[in-house]
């Protein structure tokens, strides 16, 4: 069982560096791109699916060690959040 604990902790910090690739990279093409209905949808479809699987690499953690649900939250989520506030201050203005 150590040795899965062990590989689900290497996956769950492989996932982090995923999500935090995307979503700083969503961050940047939304200060670049015009902000229209559509566009808008589709950032936020994207923030929603780094959230989930923020989450789930969150459930993944708690697994490897052994913690419940209630672990730390992981840098992803709190990028995610960040870029929500960014774009809620900055709201959909086309640049």
């Amino acid at each position: 069982m150590e040795e899965t604990e062990k590989t689900a902790e290497l996956i769950a910090h492989e996932l982090n560096n995923i999500f935090m690739t995307i979503g700083i990279s969503l961050e940047m093409l939304s200060e670049r791109v015009a902000h229209d209905e559509t566009t808008s949808h589709l950032f936020a479809a994207a923030r929603h699916g780094i959230e989930h699987g923020a989450k789930l690499n969150q459930q993944l953690l708690a697994f490897s060690r052994r913690q419940s649900d209630q672990s730390t939250a992981t840098q992803v989520a709190t990028r995610t959040a960040k870029i929500e506030e960014h774009d809620a201050t900055r709201g959909a203005k086309p640049q």
